[in-house]
């Protein structure tokens, strides 16, 4: 029925603009006072709108006859009022996997490691051989059949083609300080193509493993007694007939028929594994190839992070869970590819200060997936902040963490003692921001921080104050509240914080640190044509000991956008 009748009367598409557009049609349309009730109702229209997305993307219809009903994905968003996430589900599986650098580049990586690999079962090549070895190093970056990613997509959509449909995807505005080859890039891949779990594998192998040798034995035990009932008993001075064993052989065959099954699924697993290893080492190498071009040349690279966020991150990080795991995965994977114009440090710092206020204005489901991303930011941060090797290994000399922003590599780099009070001093901010949420009287605020809190409960807070200030908000809140449900999630929270402060994960301000006045700040990014000052003379726009602007509190102004101390007060 989703096909029938040809593209101009099928219903597949139809119903999915329908689905995206009803989402934003509960909001305002719903005749109803309960702000509960038409959040519930939001979350199960947009749950239906991407599974039916997924439906149609994985497989329900050819590609081909997708991509003939598809509107284009501009036309989806600026004609039918379809937002880029849900546009993005269901065109990505028609989109090209990369580009065309990003591709020869895969291969020419997947190319030498086979060389590799056959040079160490070969032993070492002779003059001639290695000769030949170079020449086919020269001529593989020119073939792209070894990739397993593409340039052209699965609806014949070039690179080219699919950037110039990006670009009409976002205000004008959004193109001067990203480009559509990041945009497009952060769209068109999933977290399978990002991040490969090889700790879920492992885990999930042993399991099997384990059940494999446990049915084994049970297939040895079953034979063993199969045996010695299936032959004659001497048994009151004559032999007795041997016993009845059709039970036990049926017994017998559905272990052996259980075991073969174990052990294929081994195998399909560590099939499995090494595809996906291989899938995210290929996209890796094409992101690599890329990133140097990502933001080069856009005209306003002071606005990267915070169009970023507009753009790309919010908007993934309330569509699912899943996509809040990719979004904050593609933020360190950005970074571990020292990427160009791209600020780590801002980053983190805009994402507490923006990201942490659209709690006020998440449903249940979206501030459980905000908790998600929340969580996944933190974690990096931690690893960091706690071990002075991985901080060194990753953090030191790349662009994102220069102590003068403008300067990008080639800037003096931000030392570790500053970084930690910077986390110390994002450790309050995010407190800050759950407290008046937890504090505005309102159930609904209420309730969404606490879903947020709970899910990244592992990860923040790390201060022993900031621990008990959450805690005590938590439990006035439990105290104060008439709904069961926020009550029981006021408790839930309450006894996760008493269970890490037990752990020993709190840390007291001490032995955190960050107490002290921070040597090197980073600067602010250069404004086009304006050179960047030094950074000893420049202005501070990520200042770890700088207090936090509390509006109506004091006389002084900020300066535009929050960067640098406030202008203090004059004297009465």
């Amino acid at each position: 029925a989703l096909t029938a009748g040809g593209p101009a009367h099928a219903l597949a598409v139809p119903l999915f603009i329908l689905l995206a557009q009803q989402r934003h049609a509960v909001a305002v349309t719903t005749a109803s006072p309960h702000i509960k009730l038409i959040a519930e109702l939001y979350d199960k229209t947009h749950e239906t709108a991407v599974q039916y997305a997924r439906f149609l993307a994985g497989g329900a219809i050819l590609p081909a006859v997708l991509a003939a009903s598809l509107p284009s994905l501009d036309a989806l968003t600026a004609d039918h009022g379809v937002d880029v996430e849900l546009a993005f589900d269901v065109w990505r599986p028609l989109l090209p996997s990369a580009s065309p650098a990003a591709v020869k580049a895969a291969a020419a990586g997947k190319q030498q490691k086979e060389k590799e690999a056959a040079a160490g079962e070969d032993g070492e090549l002779e003059d001639g051989e290695a000769a030949a070895a170079k020449a086919g190093d020269a001529a593989a970056p020119t073939t792209t059949t070894a990739s397993p990613l593409a340039c052209v997509g699965a609806a014949g959509l070039t690179w080219d083609a699919f950037l110039a449909q990006v670009e009409r995807c976002a205000p004008p505005r959004a193109w001067r300080s990203l480009t559509p080859a990041f945009f497009a890039t952060f769209w068109r891949l999933t977290l399978h193509d990002i991040v490969f779990p090889g700790d879920a594998y492992a885990a999930e192998k042993k399991r099997l493993t384990a059940a494999l040798a446990a049915k084994r034995r049970a297939v040895a035990t079953a034979e063993a007694e199969r045996a010695a009932r299936d032959r004659p008993v001497w048994r009151g001075g004559a032999w007795a007939p041997p016993e009845d064993v059709r039970a036990l052989e049926e017994d017998v065959k559905a272990a052996k028929k259980e075991a073969t099954r174990l052990a294929d699924t081994v195998a399909a697993l560590d099939a499995e594994a090494a595809a996906h290893r291989a899938r995210v080492a290929a996209v890796h190498a094409g992101l690599a190839a890329d990133a140097p071009t990502w933001l080069a040349g856009v005209p306003d690279p002071a606005g990267t992070v915070a169009t970023f966020l507009e753009r790309c991150v919010l908007p993934r990080v309330l569509h699912s869970p899943a996509d809040a795991a990719f979004a904050a995965a593609f933020a360190r994977l950005v970074h571990s590819l020292r990427t160009p114009g791209f600020s780590t440090l801002l980053y983190y710092d805009r994402t507490l200060k923006d990201v942490l206020p659209a709690i006020l204005a998440s449903t249940d489901a979206e501030a459980a997936r905000l908790g998600v991303f929340l969580r996944d930011t933190l974690a990096p941060l931690e690893t960091w902040r706690t071990d002075a090797a991985a901080y060194e290994a990753e953090c030191a000399g790349a662009p994102g963490f220069a102590a003068d922003l403008g300067a990008g590599a080639g800037g003096a780099p931000t030392p570790r003692a500053d970084f930690v009070r910077l986390c110390h001093k994002w450790q309050h901010r995010a407190a800050r921001a759950f407290r008046d949420a937890l504090g505005t009287g309102q159930h609904v605020h209420a309730r969404a921080a606490l879903l947020v809190l709970n899910a990244c409960v592992r990860t923040f807070p790390c201060l022993a104050g900031v621990a008990a200030s959450l805690k005590r908000a938590a439990e006035k809140v439990r105290e104060s509240t008439d709904r069961e449900d926020v009550k029981t999630l006021a408790n839930m929270y309450v006894m996760a914080l008493t269970r890490e402060a037990a752990s020993g994960r709190m840390l007291t301000q001490e032995a955190f640190g960050g107490g002290a006045k921070a040597g090197v700040r980073p600067a602010s990014a250069a404004r086009p044509g304006k050179k960047c000052p030094p950074p000893a003379a420049a202005t501070a726009m990520l200042r770890p000991d700088a207090k936090e602007f509390v509006p109506g509190q004091g006389k002084g102004t900020a300066p535009a956008g929050g960067q640098g101390p406030a202008r203090p007060a004059a004297r009465a």
